[in-house]
């Protein structure tokens, strides 16, 4: 009788191991298709935003439904959409998973966007930056955000471009002195990610290279790979882009389309791309130990500077204005319509606006 009870009770003892790593397979399993159907749901979340955004794209009055939209911008995306295909880039963070690993070309960014800002630079204008950016070749970009107040922070609204890896994200409230903020921001990002990065560049939400003879997919990339292997500084001249512009137009480099000269220039504060092993950086120069540095002199690559009317004190074109610049058009006519495009096909159907801006 002993020996029975015995029997029964090694049973019932199997019986409760295996009823338990049942009851835990089973756990984990249903967290495992949870994770897998959350992740499931993004991927089908993002087709349907891609092809809401490519029936935008197809129909060639989509401009004509935004304010103050006009008849030349309408003709630019007609013209753009012969050659329109989906950026490499786009193509690469369908898969959430993907790891950030060595770049070749990397973005730091600080910026506040603020409501008192006189220049109304809001976050349309930096999803546009963000997607010229990308299109020029920049592979990764990490963001300090030089919020004051929380309710100013960038988080929520760039969390599609930190869970696609194309942006890490850093609050960066302090030191309060934008100058020191900025520096201490570029310099931590070298000593994080040196190792992992082959140029680096630091410029502002109102600045964009541009290189007349290349408006392909990854233009500046391939720019850069053209340097030789000692040139561990390329220095971009600064051309300011002022004016008005004609405020009909909802995209900062669609709208400004006036440039100073070589002997115009405003100042000479020509913007570095860096190389950033042994390099530590100000925001318009590199200290290298190692190397040398090569100087643009704009006939090739530019730094257009979008001040916008900044010099007018925001208010109407002046003549001194106009007689300082000259009609630029090319990044009107040549870029604007492939970067409205992509930020369309990425769901940015809200990223237009000419009511704000410079």
């Amino acid at each position: 009788m002993k020996r029975t009870g015995k029997i029964w009770w090694y049973m019932r003892q199997i019986f409760l191991a295996y009823a338990t790593v049942g009851i835990v397979i089973y756990i984990k399993t249903i967290l495992f298709l949870k994770d897998r159907i959350h992740d499931a749901y993004k991927v089908e979340e993002r087709r349907k935003e891609t092809e809401v955004s490519i029936e935008m794209l197809n129909k060639y009055d989509v401009l004509s439904n935004m304010a103050g939209a006009s008849h030349q911008n309408v003709r630019s995306l007609q013209m753009a959409k012969v050659t329109w295909s989906e950026p490499k880039w786009m193509q690469k963070v369908k898969d959430y998973h993907e790891p950030p690993g060595k770049y070749f070309l990397i973005e730091v960014l600080q910026v506040r966007i603020y409501e008192q800002d006189k220049a109304k630079w809001t976050i349309k204008e930096l999803k546009q930056w963000i997607h010229y950016m990308l299109w020029a070749g920049v592979q990764h970009i990490f963001l300090c955000d030089h919020y004051k107040y929380e309710h100013e922070s960038l988080a929520n609204q760039l969390e599609k471009y930190i869970e696609s890896n194309l942006i890490t994200y850093l609050p960066f409230p302090h030191p309060r002195i934008a100058r020191q903020a900025q520096i201490l921001c570029y310099n931590s990002i070298i000593a994080r990610y040196k190792y992992d990065v082959e140029w680096q560049m630091s410029i502002d939400m109102d600045e964009y290279p541009f290189i007349s003879y290349d408006i392909e997919e990854g233009f500046l990339a391939r720019y850069l790979k053209t340097m030789r292997e000692n040139v561990v500084e390329v220095s971009m001249p600064n051309f300011l882009m002022l004016g008005q512009g004609d405020r009909s137009r909802d995209m900062v480099i669609e709208r400004i389309n006036r440039i100073t000269s070589l002997s115009e220039r405003t100042n000479d504060l020509s913007k570095p791309i860096y190389k950033p092993m042994n390099t530590t950086v100000d925001i318009h120069e590199t200290n290298y130990r190692l190397g040398k540095r090569y100087v643009e002199l704009g006939d090739r690559l530019k730094n257009l500077h979008y001040w916008g009317a900044r010099l007018q004190d925001w208010g109407p074109d002046t003549q001194e204005v106009l007689e300082r610049t000259v009609e630029f058009n090319e990044v009107r006519n040549k870029l604007a319509p492939i970067i409205r495009k992509s930020l369309l096909a990425f769901g940015e159907n809200d990223a237009f606006s000419n009511t704000t801006g410079p």
